[in-house]
């Protein structure tokens, strides 16, 4: 007899909360989701750089030349939030798939566009190993893709 008083009454609660639910007028922010007050979409961009357990002095230096380069010129917006630097193991299980979300075979420089947490753009930077013996080439590179990707609408 128990077993039947507590279902009936889990049932009854259950249809109040519903029918109390359905009776409440909806309010202006979510009977229209584009509103005067809606939150601009959050826009980020990630320089990655994917790398290897096995590293050679080349590797180093386009780990360096792309960090050096990531932290002073766009120092204003990582502090931001808006731009973040990641330096990424594909050797790891965990990050493998990039292999594939970016066909890479080498070490490489990517940059991601990021919208409300979903990338919604990437470019491979793919100069890096022919200005690889250019310090000043190398970094202006990097900075004038970043600038460039940063401004294009997607």
């Amino acid at each position: 007899m128990s077993k039947k008083v507590l279902i009936m009454t889990v049932f009854v609660f259950l249809f109040a909360a519903l029918f109390t639910s359905a009776q409440q007028p909806q309010s202006a922010s979510s009977a229209n989701p584009v509103s005067a007050d809606a939150k601009p979409s959050s826009e980020k961009f990630i320089v990655y750089y994917f790398m290897t357990s096995t590293r050679c002095p080349s590797c180093h230096k386009i780990e360096n030349y792309t960090h050096t380069t990531v932290t002073e010129k766009f120092a204003e917006e990582i502090k931001a939030g808006k731009v973040e630097w990641k330096m990424v193991n594909t050797d790891e299980k965990e990050n493998e798939h990039f292999l594939n979300d970016y066909q890479l075979f080498t070490k490489s420089v990517i940059l991601s566009r990021v919208v409300d947490g979903k990338e919604v753009s990437f470019q491979n930077l793919d100069k890096v190993w022919q200005l690889l013996n250019n310090e000043k080439k190398f970094r202006d590179y990097i900075e004038k893709e970043v600038r460039e990707f940063m401004k294009e609408k997607k």
